[in-house]
């Protein structure tokens, strides 16, 4: 005995054996099905996973006689349906046929939005949801599982929601939807229009910061030759310290008008370098008697290139 439309799995019990029907997971309002040897049909009616007090077999219509208490019994055992006797005995569990419900709730429909916007829902569905997918365009942008708020059983439904960066999706107009699905597979949408329209970040006025060095020693006449440039960014008004304490710094050696020698350094986080240089070989001078030190700093999102004042220093 199948009533139509409800039922959707069957299985042959022997006298003894437990149901496939698990009670204790089930949802609240499912319903197990069971007919006995006496071809008598038989509804239990769960409550969060458990049979109903008070009337935990009834007969599924009225025209069918009240359940036989001897052969083909049913009965429940640690959470199981199960039978203490008689033969060829199914158990039947209806098949759920409602989708769930859903409804967009926030961006409201045609609102233009930008930045970090959250997309909510609120879903219910008597048996329970799986969770739901939000898309944008017809492409997911995030999937809830866990409701913020509220229960997916209760009338009102439960919240679900996601945050989707649009700085990365074009401007204009898109739609977006939300899908929900319940234990059974089944699934239900709601969309509606809204419009992406982002304001660039400007992009900040860099400013020219002064820069400033020394060189130890101011002569070494002695191979090997070692110099030490050191030096510092000064941090314009305005601009974070952060921000601009940041870059590298290139040091030149020229004799006459050949470079000889060239050094790029880090800026630190206080906004100082240094940079070692030897030279081991005083060959390389070309004949010069002092040496021109350049320093320039390279400039960062904030701050604009800048050249420093050369300095000398005496190799002879």
């Amino acid at each position: 005995m199948n009533p139509a439309g409800l039922l959707n799995r069957t299985s042959s019990l022997a006298p003894g054996t437990t149901g496939f029907a698990q009670t204790t997971a089930a949802a609240s309002g499912d319903f197990i099905y069971v007919t006995n040897d006496q071809a008598q049909q038989l509804v239990l009616r769960l409550s969060d996973g458990q049979p109903v007090a008070g009337g935990e077999f009834a007969p599924y219509a009225a025209a069918v006689a009240a359940p036989n208490t001897g052969v083909g019994q049913p009965s429940i055992s640690r959470g199981f349906v199960q039978f203490s006797g008689g033969t060829g005995a199914f158990v039947y569990r209806n098949a759920d046929l409602t989708a769930p419900a859903v409804a967009l709730t926030a961006p409201a429909d045609g609102a233009t939005v930008g930045g970090l916007v959250t997309l909510t829902a609120t879903a219910s569905d008597a048996r329970g949801l799986l969770g739901v997918t939000f898309l944008l365009d017809g492409a997911v942008v995030g999937l809830d599982t866990v409701a913020d708020s509220g229960s997916p059983f209760a009338a009102t439904g439960a919240t679900y929601s996601v945050q989707v960066d649009t700085t990365r999706l074009r401007a204009g107009g898109a739609v977006i939807e939300a899908v929900a699905e319940d234990t059974a597979r089944q699934a239900a949408s709601s969309r509606r229009r809204i419009v992406i329209a982002n304001t660039p970040t400007p992009t900040p006025r860099r400013v020219a910061p002064a820069v400033s060095f020394t060189v130890t020693p101011a002569r070494d006449v002695r191979g090997p030759r070692r110099f030490t440039v050191r030096g510092q960014i000064a941090v314009p008004a305005g601009v974070r310290r952060a921000d601009a304490c940041r870059g590298r710094v290139t040091v030149r050696y020229k004799a006459r008008t050949r470079t000889i020698s060239t050094r790029r350094v880090s800026v630190t986080r206080a906004c100082t370098f240094s940079a070692r240089t030897t030279f081991r070989v005083s060959g390389r001078f070309a004949g010069a008697r002092t040496l021109a030190v350049r320093v320039r700093f390279a400039g960062n999102r904030v701050l604009l290139p800048r050249q420093a004042r050369s300095r000398v220093v005496r190799v002879r």
